[in-house]
Formats: structure tokens, C-alpha cells, sequence
């Protein structure tokens, strides 16, 4: 894991990677520990444990002038009037990448503008689209206090929904039970069994049997063993599918961060031409574009 599965996976996606074994292992033999005395059970770390772990990572979080920022072009930053303008009252902007972020000054009073893609709005694309984690109406966490699946896969497009499942046969240790699945916008797609693979009707959500420590999608029998967590029949799960786009842009539809919008996230990463047509032409106040293209699975 420490000396051939992780720096392959950093190298695969040019991320930098922290050497935790190493030092954690000296650590133990120069202040003569034991594994267990920086573990609060058997897997999880207590407060020293913590500290040392806060201690190894922090030189990590520094800046180094001597090494080049972003060599691999993961993000590239364009400024109006240098690298894009509008002209006959929209901007056309090819690009490489999978994401698109607009920057623009707080309270700024641009026109509501139209987002293109390729000639398509992003929604369309259902490579944005993604979904939740499995949640209740009663606020119970998941995966432990809350069990359901883990894992959810399609064989046809997405929307934008919000899904249920029922449990309709249900008791411990839930090796196997039943559930009937519904979306607000699919309506009811089908009955299933923990025991076998589950395909909806309409093909938006396909679960694979078993549980998580059998290779499956389900997290009920291993939240039964570890916690001793039940529910019962005719308790539900939800989650919702959504989709990271904007079809029509305006500043208050902003995003986490004020004077950010992602304009999408998820396309393929490859060439592209964004299109950006204010309702009113020549009105869009916009400072920054930034297109990230990630190293891996470039086009």
C-alpha cells in the first residue's frame, strides 16, 4: 500500500504524496510504542496518535519557491479583455479540460446570460451529473447509524431527482431482505433483494448484491456486526441525483464561494468551446475564467 499501490496511484494522477509509514514507524521505535498506544481502537487514532499525524503533514503546507507552479497545466486562469472578450454580443472561448469556473466582482448587476457547450446546455451532459449520500428524514448518519448502500451505478441517463428506498423485509442480521425503489421524477421502479442484482425498471439504478465486505453495494450486515445497527421493514433511505451545471448564469446563482460559479464539472476531458451570450449583449461582468484540466484521461 505505502511503497507501490499509493505512489502509483499519485504518480497516475500527479498528486504529491505524504511518506506517513516511514517516520510513523521510527516514531514508534524511538519513543519505544506500540501501534496500539497511538490507537483508540484498532484502526482508528487517539489524540496522540493525532498529533503526531498533524505533526508529520504540517511541513508538508508550505510554499516552495524553487519548484514550478501547476507543470502539469491542471489549471489554467484567463483574464478579460486579454484572453477573452466579447464580441457581437457573446463570448466564444475554446478550451481543454472538464470544468469551468467564472470569477466576477461581488454585487456586480450582470445580465442573466445563456451557457453553451458545444452547442448543448450542460445539463445535457450526463457526465455532471452525480449523486448524494444515502440520507434520512430523521438526520441519522450514514453509513454506521444510517445502513443502506454504499454504491449506486445507471445504465441509462440521470436526472435531476431525488430517490427512495423502502425497506419491505427486513431483520438482522440482514445477510439478505427486500426493497422497492422509487425516484420523484422516475415514479416507482421496481422490487428487489439484497441476494440478487438489482437493475430498475427504467435502468437509473442498478445495485449490486451483497454486502460491502463480499464485494456488493449493500452496508446493512457489516453496520449490523460492527454496531449492532437495525432498522425495520418500511423504514427509507434516500438520495438524490443532481447535476453540477448551469444552463443560464447570473451572480446570485453562485456557488459555495461568492464571486464563483461553476459553470460545470464532469465533461469529458478533452476540447471544448464554451459559449456565453448575455440576454443583454455586451453586458456580462466577468473577471476570470478558470478551466481545470485534469492529468489524467486527457484528450
Amino acid at each position: 500500500m505505502s511503497y507501490h499501490f499509493l505512489p502509483a496511484m499519485a504518480e497516475k494522477y500527479k498528486c504529491d504524496l505524504i511518506n506517513i509509514r516511514d517516520p510513523w514507524k521510527k516514531y514508534l521505535n524511538d519513543q519505544q510504542l506500540n501501534p496500539k498506544d497511538l490507537l483508540k481502537d484498532d484502526v482508528h487514532l487517539n489524540k496522540y496518535g493525532e498529533f503526531l499525524m498533524a505533526e508529520l503533514i504540517k511541513p508538508l503546507f508550505q510554499y516552495k519557491s524553487e519548484y514550478e507552479p501547476d507543470p502539469f497545466g491542471l489549471c489554467t486562469t484567463l483574464l478579460a479583455g486579454k484572453d477573452f472578450k466579447i464580441r457581437k454580443g457573446k463570448m466564444e472561448l475554446p478550451f481543454s479540460g472538464n470544468r469551468v469556473d467564472l470569477i466576477y466582482p461581488e454585487n456586480t448587476t450582470s445580465a442573466k446570460t445563456e451557457v453553451l457547450l458545444d452547442r448543448q446546455k450542460p445539463s445535457t451532459f450526463q457526465g455532471t451529473y452525480f449523486m448524494t449520500r444515502p440520507y434520512s428524514l430523521n438526520g441519522k448518519a450514514w453509513p454506521w447509524d444510517l445502513p443502506a448502500m454504499i454504491h449506486i451505478d445507471r445504465k441509462t441517463p440521470w436526472v435531476v431527482e431525488e430517490w427512495t428506498c423502502k425497506f419491505t423485509e427486513a431483520s438482522a442480521p440482514f445477510e439478505d431482505f427486500g426493497f422497492e425503489i422509487s425516484g420523484s421524477v422516475t415514479g416507482f421502479d421496481g422490487l428487489g433483494r439484497a441476494s440478487e442484482d438489482f437493475v430498475s425498471k427504467s435502468g437509473r439504478v442498478m445495485i449490486k448484491k451483497g454486502d460491502a465486505e463480499k464485494g456488493g453495494d449493500w452496508h446493512l450486515n457489516r453496520s449490523w456486526k460492527v454496531l449492532k445497527t437495525t432498522l425495520n421493514t418500511g423504514d427509507e433511505v434516500k438520495w438524490k441525483t443532481y447535476s453540477i451545471s448551469m444552463d443560464t448564469w447570473k451572480p446570485e446563482s453562485a456557488g459555495d464561494e461568492k464571486g464563483i460559479s461553476t459553470l460545470f464539472q464532469g465533461v469529458s476531458n478533452g476540447s471544448h468551446r464554451l459559449e456565453l451570450i448575455p440576454e443583454n449583449k455586451g453586458e456580462m461582468t466577468v473577471q476570470e475564467i478558470r478551466v481545470y484540466r485534469p492529468f489524467w484521461g486527457r484528450k
